[in-house]
């Protein structure tokens, strides 16, 4: 006859028996935290051939002798488990009676809880030990001229010596002068300003080129360590007025050599990435001032090459010219706007309407002009729009504050996107949770509408009645009405005769919700000084209505 031992649910310590019971209760605000602790330091830090998955004998879950008194979330990720058996579940669970012998048949709890993640099924003490950021945290290069340069990008121990020993290896469309500057810049991390000074002074890089921006965004993006007085080891020249002074001066050489070309797109965000690492890092009253103007001047040249690229693409007429001047403009916006990312008081960036007009523009150039699916763009493109994200959710707040006391830069934005829009109500804030919407109805007139007017001040999406700013569908772009009039130059319509005399080969136009009342669409911009509205009735081509105003 046999009788089967009764196990103690809990450990014999005391401390074990309090770490099981607390977490067979543990508080969700506290289990959510370590989940989201453990998200980001396992799942998002460390490589994954680095942890080494195990199965543990048991988990505090599936313990059935306490599953009755567990509470806690359901998603719960951090739990204890043991790699040792209970009695219950071992060939001596059962024990001979009769027996004089009490502790063989009452014994103590057998297991040996250990935190453990239920994610990676891997004990926390270990898959802790391989968190390692810096994948993660350095810059890829692109493939191309450059790609064979990752290790001069990822570390600093390189010497320049082991450079110009590489030499051999320069590609073939780059200089050995360019591949040596590339290589030297980040030798030796406590030289890395001074070889940055001395590179915008030589311009011996090719700074068009967005693996140059990645080169040097790691350069002064990477922190480095600490020295006894908390102190950026790294970094210490930027506590140099001199040197700051110098930088600017050089920077400042170096827009006005690119200031006039939207082809130097790269440049200009390299400039003004450069001047925001300035300004975040210093107190010097005499290098803020200095370089909020030079941001000013930054964000008055950009912007009057991003109207003008907006200005070609209006009259683009080739869907390939198009989709090239798409990137151009949204880079060229978001490059505008990054004049405005500096960790500084929002005061001190936005002190005029015309600082409203310009965020607000470059939020629907942006908006527009980016694609739903960001798999294709490069790189450097997917840098600049998440630098964005990151500097809109930062202004947002004073952006609203500013446009309900001061309407006239967001009218200006308005009118400079909408042809035909006119000022009417105050701009307002939408109730929380969408306070990040302003809204405001234009003013009528004698043979237009009001129309409602709502822009997101945090994604640059800009509706009028409801409507998103675009193209012609393709129903209208194919339709022959729309051929005969914008199309073939060969036929000549009575309708609209003086504008198919100077009509280039068909055109497909960007369009707003109309104002008029019948109409459907309208241009955006003015055809030979007019706007042309689109309304399709029917589907025959008799009833299509056009109508220039």
């Amino acid at each position: 006859m046999t009788i089967t031992v009764h196990e103690w649910p809990l450990p014999a310590g005391e401390k074990e028996a309090i770490a099981v019971v607390f977490e067979l209760g543990c508080p969700i605000a506290l289990d959510m935290w370590r989940s989201t602790t453990f998200h980001v330091l396992v799942d998002v830090c460390t490589p994954q051939e680095e942890i080494s998955r195990t199965n543990a004998f048991i988990t505090l879950p599936d313990y059935p002798a306490l599953q009755r008194y567990r509470q806690c979330h359901q998603k719960q990720r951090l739990t204890l488990a043991s790699n040792a058996k209970p009695f219950t579940k071992c060939h001596y669970k059962d024990v001979s009676i009769p027996t004089e012998d009490v502790d063989s048949i009452c014994v103590n709890n057998g297991l040996v809880f250990q935190p453990f993640d239920t994610v990676t099924t891997t004990w926390a003490a270990n898959v802790l030990q391989h968190c390692d950021s810096s994948r993660s945290c350095t810059f890829l290069l692109p493939k191309g001229p450059y790609d064979g340069l990752q290790q001069y990008l990822s570390g600093t121990s390189h010497t320049s010596n082991e450079v110009i020993a590489n030499q051999a290896y320069c590609h073939k469309d780059m200089t050995i002068h360019e591949f040596i500057a590339f290589g030297a810049l980040r030798s030796g991390p406590r030289l890395q300003w001074m070889n940055v000074l001395r590179e915008i002074r030589a311009r011996t890089l090719n700074f068009r080129r967005e693996e140059v921006h990645l080169l040097l965004a790691q350069a002064v993006s990477q922190v480095g360590p600490f020295s006894s007085d908390d102190d950026l080891i790294w970094h210490e020249e930027l506590n140099s007025v001199p040197f700051l002074g110098a930088l600017l001066g050089e920077l400042e050489d170096l827009m006005t050599s690119v200031e006039g070309n939207w082809l130097e797109v790269v440049t200009i965000n390299t400039i003004v990435m450069l001047v925001c690492r300035v300004l975040s890092s210093t107190q010097e009253e005499s290098v803020k001032n200095r370089g909020y103007l030079f941001l000013q001047r930054i964000r008055t040249a950009t912007f009057t090459l991003l109207t003008q690229l907006s200005g070609k693409m209006q009259t683009s007429n080739e869907e390939t010219v198009s989709q090239d001047l798409q990137g151009r403009i949204r880079d060229m916006a978001v490059t505008c706007r990054s004049t405005f990312d500096v960790d500084e008081d929002a005061s001190l960036l936005l002190t005029s309407n015309d600082d409203i007009k310009i965020f607000a523009y470059c939020a629907v150039m942006i908006h527009v002009n980016t694609p739903s699916q960001l798999s294709n763009l490069s790189q450097h493109s997917k840098l600049l729009l998440e630098r964005d994200k990151k500097c809109c959710h930062v202004l947002e707040p004073a952006i609203r504050r500013y446009a309900e006391l001061h309407r006239e830069g967001l009218d200006c934005a308005m009118a400079k996107i909408l042809g035909s829009y006119r000022p009417g109500t105050p701009w307002r804030a939408l109730a929380a949770p969408n306070s990040r919407w302003l809204t405001a109805q234009t003013a009528p007139s004698r043979s237009q509408s009001p129309q409602d007017v709502h822009i997101n001040l945090i994604s640059g999406c800009l509706l009028v009645d409801g409507k998103q700013l675009g193209r012609l569908p393709s129903m209208i772009v194919q339709h022959p009405t729309y051929k005969s009039i914008f199309g073939d130059v060969s036929l000549r319509k009575l309708l609209l005769c003086w504008y198919i005399l100077t009509c280039q080969p068909q055109q497909v136009l960007d369009i707003v919700p109309a104002d008029i009342p019948g109409m459907e669409y309208a241009t955006r911009g003015n055809l030979c000084d007019h706007q042309v509205s689109h309304s399709r009735c029917h589907h025959s081509v008799a009833n299509d209505a056009l109508a220039c105003s």
